[in-house]
């Protein structure tokens, strides 16, 4: 019960890119393509972590551009994960 699901863990990568992105320098190509997605494009990788952001009732960190905390967001997905298997079990033959 104590481990992520792969979800989960795909969840904490993504928030450890926005992390990086966050503190990369405004004029690194990869930032530079990653406002653009923000702001112009078709948000493919933004609506995913949006979602992720969203999971966590985090948004304020999306729509302002900051950093997230990783050890807060890595036991807020381990909570939710608990709880829907908590939620399961009685559901189980």
């Amino acid at each position: 019960m104590g481990g992520l699901l792969r979800r989960s863990q795909r969840h904490i990568k993504m928030l450890r890119f926005w992390n990086s992105l966050m503190q990369m320098s405004d004029n690194r190509l990869t930032k530079q393509v990653f406002v653009w997605e923000y702001c112009n494009g078709n948000k493919i990788w933004c609506s995913d972590v949006l979602q992720v952001f969203q999971i966590l009732d985090a948004e304020f960190n999306y729509e302002n551009f900051m950093k997230c905390d990783l050890k807060l967001a890595e036991q807020q997905l381990r909570n939710l994960k608990n709880n829907v298997w908590k939620t399961s079990v009685p559901r189980k033959p």
